[in-house]
């Protein structure tokens, strides 16, 4: 069950996600394999479809690649504002509000950067772009696969190809 943050008690999923990347981290990539057959083995046949498209077992290919673009840009922005942005991808929901108050247009300049990026990483990698739709994280596509994706979506579609594929 992940934290709940102390303003609100609501789940702190970055903090709980923090936690487990940070220990996953320090684990060799046999003992990833092996923590993710045992995760997999409690899991039903659509949990496992889930943790290898977008859950921790996407490490390798699956939409985790796509939200670790605002990381990655955070990494190459100057000064204040690199160090504003790392700082706020950081920061649990409190501190995130601190930061915007404090610091808006940095953020916003930032976030702008990160979203060209995304979009163009989806315009470029049509499965992601498939992912990103088929999960509901857009309704739609901005690639061919991805428009595949929303009509599997709106005609309540059995397992696709990519899934069958990912088994």
């Amino acid at each position: 069950m992940p934290w709940e943050d102390e303003v609100f008690g609501l789940p702190d999923y970055y903090t709980y996600f923090k936690h487990i990347d940070e220990f996953r981290d320090g684990l060799t990539v046999k003992q990833i394999a092996l923590l993710n057959a045992e995760l997999e083995s409690l899991m039903t046949p659509m949990q496992k479809i889930h943790f290898r498209e977008i859950g921790l077992g996407a490490a390798e290919g699956g939409l985790r690649a796509y939200w670790d673009i605002a990381g990655q840009v955070s990494e190459g922005l100057p000064g204040l504002q690199g160090q504003v942005y790392r700082a706020y991808l950081d920061a649990n929901d409190e501190e995130r509000g601190v930061l915007k108050r404090e610091f808006g247009g940095l953020i916003s300049a930032s976030q702008r950067i990160v979203n060209l990026q995304r979009e163009a990483f989806r315009r470029n990698n049509p499965y992601m772009d498939y992912l990103y739709v088929k999960w509901g994280y857009a309704e739609a596509g901005r690639t061919v696969a991805g428009e595949a994706a929303r009509q599997e979506v709106l005609a309540g579609a059995a397992p696709s190809a990519f899934e069958l594929m990912s088994r």
